[in-house]
């Protein structure tokens, strides 16, 4: 079952958010590959509280989101403008529009959430216009230490998880075509005692399922890591992320 993010609504943009400006640039990087005109139909799954679908909606005449969690997208709601969003609560395994019905679908960051991701990209073809394409989305670096790797190895000892595609090599491997890239780097102020901060808030979904004891222990495990890395916790180090937007083309069928 895809995991739901309806508890973290309320951190998410917090935790999760571009630095104060760089959605601007990041939505634009994103037009560019895209090639938007002004006149396209675009579909984002996982839409979330709109990070990337509010910045980007003004560029197209007409943007949907589809998400499980109705509190997610209850904030992408509170934040909303006049940007052209409409939003539907499902399942990307089962979309709930007709064939060919968007020149272009979003995916930010979203597939190693979703088990049945092979599903997803079958829904996605369907739902595109012939000469349409998938913008995949996600960061790299994007915080003081590689904190995927760091997760896997603290909350399951290093073991293979049965969770959704990772990477950006699935869709290749799934017949997709790549595309023009685009990129842009940002920079951003981190403490790394925030990290440890953040697991204990229990930000990241690897640590929804762990018992207080359990988490307990993998905050004590992390904060001990950081000290060996850094010689103070509580100093600010510079952190320089780059956002990517890659295009693909569906299979040829």
């Amino acid at each position: 079952m895809s995991i739901s993010f309806d508890n973290a609504a309320h951190f998410y943009d917090e935790t999760r958010g571009f630095p104060a400006g760089v959605e601007t640039n990041a939505a634009a990087a994103i037009a560019r590959v895209a090639g938007f005109t002004g006149g396209e139909r675009v579909l984002e799954i996982g839409v979330g509280t709109g990070r990337i679908a509010l910045p980007v909606a003004p560029y197209v005449q007409r943007y949907f989101g589809i998400d499980i969690s109705p509190l997610m997208m209850r904030r992408l709601l509170e934040k909303r403008g006049d940007e052209p969003i409409s939003l539907v609560q499902g399942d990307a395994t089962r979309l709930p529009f007709p064939r060919a019905a968007f020149e272009a679908v979003m995916a930010v960051h979203i597939f190693h959430l979703i088990p049945g991701w092979q599903q997803v990209l079958v829904e996605l073809a369907r739902v595109l216009k012939p000469g349409g394409c998938l913008i995949h989305c996600w960061n790299s670096n994007d915080q003081a230490i590689d904190i995927e790797t760091t997760l896997k190895e603290l909350v399951s000892g290093g073991r293979a998880e049965a969770v959704g595609a990772r990477g950006n090599t699935f869709l290749e491997e799934s017949g997709w075509q790549v595309g023009e890239e685009e990129m842009y780097t940002f920079t951003r102020q981190q403490k790394p005692i925030e990290i440890v901060d953040q697991m204990r808030r229990r930000v990241w979904s690897r640590t929804w399922r762990l018992s207080d004891a359990q988490l307990a222990e993998n905050v004590a495990a992390l904060q001990q890591m950081l000290e060996q890395r850094f010689s103070d916790l509580h100093t600010s180090i510079e952190v320089q992320t780059t956002f990517h937007a890659r295009i693909y083309l569906p299979p040829k069928t």
